[in-house]
């Protein structure tokens, strides 16, 4: 049995953290962030934006804008830390980011699910022209 498992990876069983991350596309050998989050279930997070459900907003935007980008070849990467204050966290590390120069798809405001004229093609076309607008620059 050891000889058929030597080859897996082996990872520590996580515990689920408050925290406030942030997701980098690797361009150029370069990581540019392009959204900046806060939970208090970081792995349930993760999962939501790889489900990428039309029903809750930002895990369709935020999944899509990755479908996207890794479509394009794109490696993607989270870096978080643990927070007491996440929201604050939040906050001010998307401000540094804009202030110097980041666009972030956390100043797209996409449709609700439950919005009259929500329409989920429409939707995921606009995240897809935001990061290729982020990608030009």
């Amino acid at each position: 049995m050891k000889e058929k498992i030597k080859d897996f990876i082996t990872l520590e069983f996580p515990q689920n953290i408050s925290a406030v991350y942030v997701i980098f596309f690797v361009k150029n050998n370069k990581e540019v962030p392009f959204y900046v989050g806060e939970t208090g279930r970081f792995l349930g997070r993760v999962s939501d934006y790889l489900s990428a459900k039309p029903t809750a907003s930002t895990d369709f935007k935020v999944g899509e804008a990755i479908k996207h980008l890794k479509e394009k070849g794109y490696k993607i990467i989270i870096k978080y830390k643990p927070s007491k204050d996440r929201k604050r966290e939040q906050n001010e590390i998307i401000k540094a980011f804009q202030n110097s120069g980041h666009s972030l798809l956390n100043e797209l405001k996409v449709k609700k699910y439950t919005d009259k004229d929500f329409n989920e093609n429409e939707e995921r076309e606009r995240i897809k022209r935001f990061i290729d607008n982020i990608l030009t620059k």
